[in-house]
């Protein structure tokens, strides 16, 4: 029989881990995009990424219905980008990062959007609803 010292290791957690999935490319001439959890508290350390494409011969008009993020005037914390084109080389339509009391309503003349939020290390708002059409 071996007497040898033994190593007993045990590992507790007293944390959850959750994953919140987000972005993606959508194709659908009508569509909502909402920030990960909503309406309750988004994550933090997030970075999420939709590209809307719309058939040949369209634009797209993109409402914020509600929204909610960290405000900063320069937008250094929590951020939605709403720009014209598949990516962030298109032209920036808006940069949100406070509260806006009331819809607004952008328009990309091309057949693609790109939306991308941030969120960074403290202080979640509800977050944003975003609805589009072609």
């Amino acid at each position: 029989f071996d007497l040898s010292p033994l190593l007993l290791l045990s590992f507790v957690s007293h944390s959850s881990f959750f994953f919140y999935s987000c972005g993606g490319h959508l194709y659908d001439s009508t569509g909502v995009i909402t920030s990960p959890n909503y309406p309750n508290p988004y994550p933090h350390r997030r970075e999420c990424q939709w590209v809307i494409t719309v058939p040949t011969g369209n634009s797209i008009q993109l409402t914020v219905t509600n929204f909610d993020l960290e405000g900063h005037e320069n937008c250094i914390f929590d951020v939605l980008e709403i720009y014209a084109g598949s990516d962030s080389s298109g032209p920036r339509l808006t940069s949100l990062c406070h509260h806006i009391p009331e819809p607004q309503t952008l328009h990309a003349t091309g057949t693609s959007a790109f939306i991308r939020f941030r969120s960074d290390f403290s202080v979640s708002g509800t977050g944003f609803r975003l609805t589009y059409q072609a």
